[in-house]
């Protein structure tokens, strides 16, 4: 290849024959034109476009990456490379070659988009927040961005801002499905569950056969307490998933939800036909059967005399007393990064939960979770052998531990709630307010056990015991075992962790 038009004509060619999908035949060419100038930047950056088509990807990089070398100042050739970069899920380096191209020149389209997904993708969170809004200034009404920004902003619990942002998604895209899912399911992870109901029935009007929505839909119908609609929405979510465990268990909840509790007590039992020890058909059954008058039966499933454990820990090696153990526990608690109020999906209001307290470093959480071991290991020991009780009959063969933080200030509380991935449950009690147990006070800050849901219509919900906590108190009891904490009002924290043995695969 002795001239530049001849150079150029065969650069051509490979680029119509790519577009054409002639992978080999492109990159021929340009192997013909880089095999006399291996700097060749335009034959460059379509032998690595050629690689990538072919799933070539190492080689494909190091060909844009030579091109880029060849001319510096092509913004379009560092594009392509984080393009790559972010197909391969190298992420840090795809934003880097995002950036590079963005001080080139910062006016390239959609680029600040891509800079976003990224960023967000590398954990880099309030840069991707910055880039996706700066890229919403050039792109306004683009649904995606929207989309991306919101989930992050979900990532970061800014919840409030995550629905405007996705609601403003689902308004340019009425008709986009996925988005209005996905906008109504948020709503419903944020317990707003009119609006949620309102976006989920327009996903219904446009894929009537889309499963998933009738599980919302009919969740958040029941927590509005509209019975007949939440069962309705249950009984299409079984229609479309073939009747199976999950679509037994929302329309057991549904059905107590409208009241019917002789169909929930039905329904349960063929849960537990299916799976003996379920614990949301435990509670249910004990709940239904409460309802229905037989007394007997609910109190042989919900037997706190049995089930409930209390107890006090002695403080571990290296701690004067329980108050110098708890008083490190409440260091480490304040100060754990996964710790927000208010957190997605919570039971928690007016308070804060953290993640994971037995991730390292796990501090003095270390010391308790080795109690807590043992505390369970006692529990089962203890439970007589009973084949007839399906908790007992049931219990796992091996078990795991998670634990986390919760802090609730004046006014706050945790609704009545099972633990239903979990099989054994328990709170040790940290720090409380000096209220709890005072004269006058009442039950405030106590914790309550076997008061049903205030969306389930059923008059009579069986016994309901509270127990008054006390620093360095442990509470064990079955995941099935609807239990709250009573508000209180005071100045001071109520600092606990709630944590769940669950079964080992």
């Amino acid at each position: 290849m002795d001239s530049t038009h001849e150079t150029a004509a065969c650069v051509t060619a490979a680029r119509q024959h790519l577009q054409a999908g002639r992978l080999l035949e492109a990159k021929r060419l340009c192997q013909t034109v880089l095999h006399q100038q291996p700097k060749h930047a335009e034959a460059l950056l379509l032998s690595g476009i050629i690689s990538h088509q072919m799933c070539q990807l190492p080689a494909a990089i190091d060909h844009v990456e030579r091109a880029i070398a060849a001319d510096p100042q092509s913004s379009s050739y560092r594009v392509t490379l984080g393009d790559m970069l972010l197909h391969t899920r190298r992420f840090r380096e795809a934003a880097a070659a995002y950036q590079q191209a963005l001080a080139i020149d910062p006016t390239l389209p959609r680029v600040r988009g891509k800079l976003g997904v990224a960023l967000q993708e590398a954990g880099q969170l309030e840069a991707a927040v910055e880039h996706y809004r700066l890229a919403l200034r050039a792109e306004p009404e683009s649904v995606e961005l929207y989309y991306n920004l919101g989930t992050v902003l979900k990532r970061q619990h800014q919840f409030e801002q995550a629905i405007d942002t996705y609601g403003r998604a689902a308004q340019l895209a009425p008709q986009n499905v996925d988005m209005q899912y996905k906008f109504g399911v948020l709503l419903v992870e944020n317990g707003r569950f009119e609006q949620a109901a309102a976006a989920l029935e327009t996903v219904v009007r446009l894929d009537p056969e889309r499963p998933g929505t009738y599980d919302y839909l009919a969740y958040a119908r029941m927590k509005l307490g509209q019975g007949d609609a939440s069962v309705t929405a249950a009984r299409r979510y079984m229609a479309l998933t073939g009747g199976g465990l999950p679509a037994l268990r929302i329309l057991s909840t549904a059905l107590l939800c409208k009241g019917d509790v002789g169909e929930a007590s039905a329904v349960c039992d063929r849960i537990l036909s299916l799976d003996p020890g379920s614990r949301v058909a435990l509670s249910g059954k004990a709940i239904a059967l409460s309802a229905l008058g037989d007394k007997s039966g609910a109190r042989h499933l919900v037997d706190y005399d049995r089930f409930l454990r209390v107890s006090h820990l002695s403080p571990p090696s290296g701690y004067a007393d329980i108050g110098a153990f708890n008083a490190a526990l409440v260091r480490h608690i304040q100060s754990h990064p996964s710790l927000r109020f208010d957190n997605l999906s919570s039971s928690c209001h007016n308070g804060a939960t953290s993640d994971e307290l037995l991730a390292e470093p796990k501090g003095p959480v270390a010391r308790l979770e080795a109690m807590i071991f043992a505390a369970g290991k006692e529990y089962r020991r203890a439970l007589a052998n009973d084949p007839g009780h399906p908790y007992v009959a049931n219990l796992p063969a091996a078990w795991e531990l998670s634990a986390w933080a919760t802090i609730l200030r004046s006014h706050g509380y945790q609704h009545g709630h099972t633990h239903p991935t979990a099989w054994l449950s328990g709170v040790y009690y940290v720090s409380l307010p000096s209220v709890v147990g005072s004269e006058g006070a009442g039950q405030s800050g106590w914790i309550e056990f076997g008061r049903a849901p205030y969306f389930y219509r059923c008059a009579d919900q069986g016994e309901i015991r509270s127990v008054p906590p006390t620093e360095g108190m442990m509470v064990l009891f079955p995941s099935y075992f609807y239990h709250r904490t009573i508000p209180f009002e005071g100045a001071e924290n109520r600092i606990t962790i709630a944590f769940d043995f669950r079964q080992t695969d």
